[in-house]
């Protein structure tokens, strides 16, 4: 099994994303298949998938994909039709209603909209986490503080919820979630509600409880700028099949399936650059005589000055076009649109160079104005497909 895995959309087969090893899984899919009542539209089809202890896993799609299918059959609300879901070693479909409820008391649970109930304050709210006479009052108070200084909202206790901004409602939910001690924190589009920011202290704060606590973190979203942020591993779910997945870098640096190409290129300005320099090249300073190049990082051994380098090497004299580069696990992810003049040769040598360091290389113009085809395609890693 290797660490980036797809399926081909066309092809009638199963998906499998899974770690290295088993003996850390803490959440498993065989073969799991779902269709609602009434529907002739399967949810989920044919999904195989393993989060191991620790990971904070990433479950990226479009609304209808059949992310929060995912989920909701990770704590039983939903029953499959086939295959099996196995959660910390319990087998869901055999699971009583008692034993059903004790395993949901180790899986916490936050949403979008918060569900908080606006009558009631801070302290009550999270204190519903609780069966009634399971604690006394002041266990309950205490409980409630650890947790409130652990989301770094102790001086809202006795706030109500309209008092309260996006990001602290957020951090109560956070709280509430965590009141039994979970070994498992599904976040189902926590933070598409919240404005950048708030997303970023938000993320950041699941990546320390992640760090501290050693909890499992399931992420279902939409933005891949949350996975990007603090995911490990990541699996792309359209029309209820996982397409591709495996660890975060390589599947956004070099993305095999044309789902995950559209989300790369959709939310990236290297994905619009073909179009924007077709409308804007002359404002940029590009001329007919010029080469055009799109790098894109696919490995994340790569670390070097890529530009200045080309100039020092080749003595050309590289425009800077469009640039759009993040850190992911420790490696620059994204890349640069460049502009330069230079013979023929001069090109084939700096796109030979860059692609031997693990650089993308596409021609977007060559020197004859002509619109280049992605110099890399021969070079694509075949699409892995698994039963």
């Amino acid at each position: 099994m290797t660490s980036h895995d797809t399926v081909d959309g066309s092809a009638a087969q199963s998906t499998a994303v899974e770690s290295d090893s088993t003996d850390d899984v803490i959440i498993r899919f065989d073969h799991v298949s779902k269709t609602y009542p009434g529907s002739m539209h399967e949810a989920l089809r044919d999904i195989n998938l393993k989060i191991r202890k620790g990971d904070i896993y990433g479950i990226i799609g479009l609304s209808g994909a059949g992310k929060s299918t995912l989920v909701r059959c990770i704590n039983g609300i939903e029953r499959v039709d086939e295959g099996q879901v196995t959660v910390a070693g319990n087998n869901i479909a055999q699971l009583g209603r008692r034993d059903l409820r004790d395993l949901r008391r180790g899986i916490g649970m936050v949403f979008q909209s918060f569900n908080l109930m606006p009558s009631r304050t801070v302290e009550q709210n999270i204190a519903l986490a609780w069966p009634r006479h399971t604690l006394s009052r002041e266990q309950r108070h205490a409980r409630v503080v650890e947790l409130l200084k652990l989301v770094e909202l102790d001086d809202k206790i006795d706030a109500y919820p309209a008092d309260l901004s996006g990001g602290q409602r957020q951090r109560v939910a956070i709280a509430r979630a965590l009141a039994n001690d979970p070994q498992i924190l599904l976040s189902d589009e926590a933070t598409s509600a919240l404005d950048p920011l708030t997303t970023e202290s938000i993320l950041a704060l699941l990546g320390r409880l992640n760090r501290e606590l050693g909890i499992t973190i399931v992420v279902i979203t939409h933005q891949m700028q949350v996975v990007k942020e603090i995911c490990n591993r990541v699996a792309v779910i359209s029309n209820g099949r996982i397409v591709e997945g495996g660890d975060v870098y390589p599947v956004f640096a070099d993305p095999q399936s044309a789902v995950t190409r559209s989300f790369v290129d959709n939310t990236s300005n290297l994905g619009k650059a073909p179009g924007l320099l077709g409308t804007y090249g002359s404002r940029l300073g590009v001329t007919e005589s010029q080469t055009v190049l799109r790098l894109k990082y696919v490995a994340q051994s790569v670390a070097e000055p890529l530009v200045a380098q080309l100039g020092r090497d080749y003595n050309v004299l590289p425009n800077i076009l469009f640039a759009d580069v993040s850190v992911v696990d420790g490696a620059p992810l994204g890349g640069v649109v460049i502009a330069f003049d230079a013979e023929a040769a001069t090109v084939r040598a700096i796109v030979d160079s860059l692609k031997s360091r693990g650089i993308s290389v596409e021609t977007l113009q060559t020197p004859q104005g002509g619109i280049g085809r992605p110099d890399d395609a021969a070079s694509r890693r075949p699409i892995a497909q698994e039963a």
